[in-house]
């Protein structure tokens, strides 16, 4: 007749699971496992008995959530004039719809006061950020429907590849329209940033805001800091 194998009871408590070797001594205190809450099991496990528990906690252990991760490696070269040197059309520095999980990076900054702040009628266009490579100091500029003058609320997020993130911060931004130029072209004020993080790459998400209208302007694009 074969020996029996180790005999286990695992405790379930509020927090964590004790693993007791009763074979070894009853009335040992055994050897902690945080496993699942609320719940008693008894485990007669025989010649197969480790396998079983260790394929028990490596079930467990995948049914972590697995953390989301976003590519900041395409990266668009561009001059300290904001002139594109290198780049693909690859959907960065454009209008974009952020998702869920995306608009919730900038819920610190949801507080910011919009008093005062106008909509434009049309974001005819957008730079991306320049230089990229970025240096300590880098730039956006934004241009509006013609004759548009008015304040606006430049919010924006800094994240590495995980989502977390690096850097927040929201601030206005003034447009001017020139009507001393045919069609009155209007133009924001350069968008000053001076990213204090590690060298690396990143993505920068952006939007506009005004009074009660919230992010009517949203887009991202990756940059590489040295």
């Amino acid at each position: 007749m074969s020996k029996a194998g180790p005999e286990f009871l695992i405790v379930f408590r509020k927090k964590s699971a004790v693993l007791i070797d009763r074979s070894i001594d009853p009335g040992s205190k055994g050897f902690l496992y945080f496993i699942s809450p609320f719940q008693f099991v008894h485990l007669n496990m025989i010649k197969s008995g480790w396998i079983g528990l260790l394929s028990l906690l490596t079930f467990l252990s995948s049914c972590k959530k697995e953390e989301q991760t976003i590519d900041v490696s395409k990266q668009w070269k561009v001059d300290y004039s904001g002139n594109l040197i290198s780049g693909d059309a690859d959907g960065q520095w454009i209008p974009l719809s952020f998702s869920a999980q995306e608009m919730n990076l900038f819920n610190a900054l949801d507080t910011a006061d919009l008093t005062g702040t106008v909509k434009p009628d049309s974001v005819t266009s957008a730079s991306g950020l320049f230089p990229n490579p970025s240096s300590s100091e880098v730039h956006m500029i934004f241009s509006f429907n013609g004759g548009f003058n008015g304040l606006m609320e430049f919010k924006y997020v800094i994240v590495d590849s995980h989502l977390n993130i690096q850097e927040e911060g929201a601030f206005k931004i003034q447009a001017t329209a020139y009507s001393s130029i045919p069609l009155d072209p209007s133009e924001s004020n350069p968008v000053k940033l001076f990213p204090q993080i590690a060298p690396g790459d990143y993505r920068l998400y952006y939007s506009l805001s005004a009074e009660n209208s919230p992010h009517f302007y949203t887009s991202w694009g990756n940059f590489h800091h040295d």
